[in-house]
């Protein structure tokens, strides 16, 4: 008898597994944990590779917290913009709202004129 292994499949420790190495079930989902965990450059890596409204929501407030703040106001603008987006939407909105405040608040407190 031949046993017969898909070339997808690799055999670590007498484990066969499935899925080919790096394989993420639920990209959304691995993304949101590693915003969590604060791990933001490994979770705009993940978010990345989904075009789900949900990953791109993720995705902007990764842009946020990595400083890159113009970025993240244009992804939750193109968020808004998206007929897909329902619900998130409204979320991307009140975010935007914010966090346009927080880079005028910043630059007005770098030029010396912040209170």
């Amino acid at each position: 008898m031949i046993a017969i292994i898909s070339p997808r499949a690799t055999v670590t420790r007498g484990v066969r597994a499935l899925e080919p190495e790096g394989f993420i079930a639920d990209v959304v989902r691995q993304g949101r944990l590693y915003f969590r965990a604060q791990r933001y450059a490994e979770a705009f890596t993940v978010l990345e590779m989904s075009d789900d409204p949900e990953a791109a929501y993720w995705l902007a407030r990764c842009l946020e917290r990595l400083g890159r703040i113009d970025e993240a106001i244009e992804a939750l603008r193109a968020l808004i913009a998206d007929e897909r987006a329902s619900t998130l939407a409204d979320r991307a909105r009140r975010d935007l709202e914010f966090i346009t405040w927080k880079r005028d608040f910043l630059e007005r407190k770098s030029r010396g004129d912040g209170r």
